[in-house]
């Protein structure tokens, strides 16, 4: 791997740390600490660091998902995750900098950026525009941001590579930088989603998502802290939750499973270097995996 390109991804780490940690402290502990609120954004930001474990979907049957061997990084956990089809490659390197980070600032981050877009669109259009006029425009906005960020890392760091893809759907087909369109089209459809549950939290007195609408249900007694019965951790836990499910839920059937469908089902291959290969393709085919 080139010394340049090598730098390159040491960068993307740093900033991407950098950025993860901004999300912490400003999302969950400085609200935490100040308020004693665990706030929406909060529980995305958590939310979809759990959801980073469902990474492993992604090679669950076939290398479709190349990750580069010099990232930080502390093997893989694939072979743990359900539906891994025995055989299936487990020897690759997912990331431990620049990966997480990119499940908080793609779902937690558009979500904040797509709120300020649609109220700044309502503010200047007004009634004009309705609500599903502009939440297109904001899955524009983050289509163009993914496609824009996506592929500026991978052409700048070979940080990872679709190794496999459907090829009528893919841009620049059998490079190391091939990419495909569905990427950006699932990661909108992500974010967007992120941003309507904002939204409609913003818009509801109590500050709710559609997700934590009725925890007032549950019996407020059962597990009370303090002198007064019924002030009970309970609601506050269903709420975290049901967030934190949403988070995990979302990432895997609006993302993971369409991507490693279209990906098994594909047959345009990138042409990989060894650093973005996985240990079992050592002296052997790689169509076999």
């Amino acid at each position: 791997m080139p010394l340049w390109r090598l730098i390159s991804l040491r960068v993307v780490e740093i900033l991407s740390t950098i950025v993860l940690l901004l999300f912490l402290f400003y999302n969950l502990a400085k609200p935490l600490y100040r308020r004693r609120s665990f706030t929406l954004d909060g529980k995305f930001v958590v939310g979809g660091l759990i959801a980073l474990v469902s990474d492993g979907f992604l090679n669950g049957q076939q290398y479709i998902f190349a990750w580069n061997s010099y990232a930080a990084n502390a093997g893989s956990w694939a072979r743990f995750t359900s539906f891994h089809r025995p055989g299936a490659p487990t020897r690759y390197t997912e990331s431990l900098l620049w990966g997480p980070p990119m499940y908080v600032y793609f779902c937690a981050g558009v979500a904040i950026v797509g709120c300020k877009l649609h109220a700044a669109l309502r503010a200047l259009f007004g009634p004009s525009l309705n609500n599903e006029a502009i939440f297109a425009l904001v899955w524009v906005d983050a289509f163009v941001s993914d496609f824009v960020v996506e592929n500026a890392i991978i052409s700048t760091t070979h940080a990872y590579a679709f190794a496999k893809t459907y090829g009528p759907l893919t841009l620049w087909a059998g490079r190391v930088s091939q990419f495909p369109v569905y990427e950006s089209v699932f990661v909108a459809t992500l974010g967007t989603l992120f941003t309507w549950m904002r939204v409609q939290a913003g818009g509801c007195g109590e500050g709710l998502s559609p997700v934590e609408r009725g925890y007032q249900r549950w019996r407020a007694g059962v597990g009370f802290r303090g002198r007064r019965y019924g002030e009970s951790w309970l609601p506050g836990m269903v709420r975290g939750f049901a967030v934190i499910g949403f988070c995990s839920a979302a990432c895997v059937l609006c993302y993971h499973l369409p991507l490693n469908w279209l990906g098994v089902s594909g047959d345009c291959e990138a042409d990989l270097p060894d650093y973005l290969m996985p240990g079992e393709w050592q002296g052997r085919e790689r169509g076999k995996l």
